[in-house]
């Protein structure tokens, strides 16, 4: 599709950050960095000959762009003096960028600005956020109306993000505050004020909600439960939920590459202090597991190694997850009441958590009877806000 060894000749720098092929796989657009400043040209070319060049290049983008409804029509954000992308533009393909239609301007600094399709490519959705505080916009690429249409205006301390499903939108929000860890709502398309969010999950503080993919038939919820990544399936339209389950005590799951909507197949990774990483696809109606791929290291043999959670109590008594890993056959009878030499790892801070996952650097010290341990400790976020 691109040659980027091609595309750099006679450049200092080049970095392409983003590609995407138009809605009939006829173009591709991307957009490149020449500078190494993080400002992007969007460029448009024919799908498997790259040499045709369908557009000029947009200037001083953001990087961040999605398709409209067909190949005439790209969404794309600039940036200001200070790098903070702030308007959101419609550009026609072939025509000049002096000619791009300004659909909204960012007015606040603390705000930031994103532009991201649905996974049903029906809608075009911007998001302003702030650390504490969020706006959604929708443009609806099926209507005559190609306007935007806000859902709830911001208010400090209000959080929600939304994806579409057949005539509603579902929404994880943080209600200002009452239900931190993100509770599931609904509404209408043509109603998306707060005042029209119908429940779908009943709130629970120990359940962390962060992101929704849909399918034609599946909601898909991912977040934190137990101090673990989860994700939870949803049957469309009866709701019945399920969580998939995994088959070790500490481990790492995340979503996978998912662009297909018509599909009863989930693609997740999966790997845990043992496991190298795994990709998986999922069947959410079987419930069944087919591994695809597994990461090879070189000599290294799994069933030698056990990992395992424990929970510690802080000073206050709250009880911190604990995950370790050590050589099975060094400790035949576990840890129990065990004399061993043990590096502790820590780390929480803004919210970022260190996951149990595969390191082969740990591996020379595990066999020379080291146990190795995480701490996930509050800062991080491992079981919610």
């Amino acid at each position: 599709l691109l040659d980027v060894n091609q595309l750099a000749e006679g450049k200092k720098y080049c970095v392409v950050s983003r590609m995407s092929p138009s809605p009939d796989h006829s173009l591709v657009a991307f957009t490149v960095d020449f500078q190494g400043d993080e400002t992007y040209e969007l460029k448009v070319v024919r799908a498997g000959k790259p040499e045709e060049v369908r557009d000029e290049a947009l200037l001083k983008t953001s990087g961040s762009f999605v398709w409209g409804k067909d190949n005439n029509t790209i969404y794309y954000s600039t940036m200001d003096a200070e790098h903070r992308p702030y308007r959101l533009h419609e550009h026609r393909v072939g025509q000049g960028q002096e000619d791009d239609k300004l659909l909204h301007e960012e007015t606040d600094q603390l705000f930031w600005m994103s532009i991201s399709k649905s996974d049903s490519d029906r809608f075009c959705f911007l998001g302003l956020s702030t650390k504490t505080t969020s706006e959604c916009w929708t443009l609806d690429l099926q209507s005559d109306d190609l306007s935007l249409k806000l859902v709830e205006a911001r208010q400090d301390g209000l959080r929600y993000s939304m994806e579409h499903h057949d005539e509603s939108f579902y929404i994880i929000t943080n209600e200002g505050g009452r239900t931190k860890n993100g509770k599931l709502v609904k509404c209408l398309i043509e109603t998306p004020g707060a005042s029209n969010w119908i429940e779908v999950l009943p709130y629970r503080e120990e359940r962390q909600l962060t992101g929704i993919v849909c399918f034609e038939k599946f909601l898909v919820l991912t977040g934190r439960e137990k101090g673990l990544k989860q994700m939870w399936v949803m049957n469309m339209p009866s709701l019945e939920m399920h969580v998939i389950e995994h088959p070790e005590e500490v481990y790492c799951a995340s979503l996978g590459s998912n662009y297909v909507y018509d599909t009863q197949t989930l693609r997740f990774s999966y790997e845990s202090m043992v496991t190298t990483t795994s990709t998986y696809d999922y069947d959410m109606v079987t419930r069944e597991r087919t591994l695809l791929k597994q990461k090879e290291v070189p000599g290294y043999d799994k069933s030698r190694y056990v990992c395992e959670r424990f929970h510690a109590p802080a000073s206050d008594g709250t009880m911190i997850p604990m995950s370790l890993v050590y050589r099975r056959d060094l400790y035949p009878n576990g840890l129990a009441n065990a004399d061993a030499p043990m590096m502790l790892y820590g780390y929480g801070s803004y919210g970022a958590c260190i996951e149990p996952t595969f390191a082969y650097t740990r591996l020379s010290f595990l066999d020379r009877g080291m146990i190795y341990t995480i701490a996930h400790i509050r800062g991080g976020g491992g079981k919610g806000r």
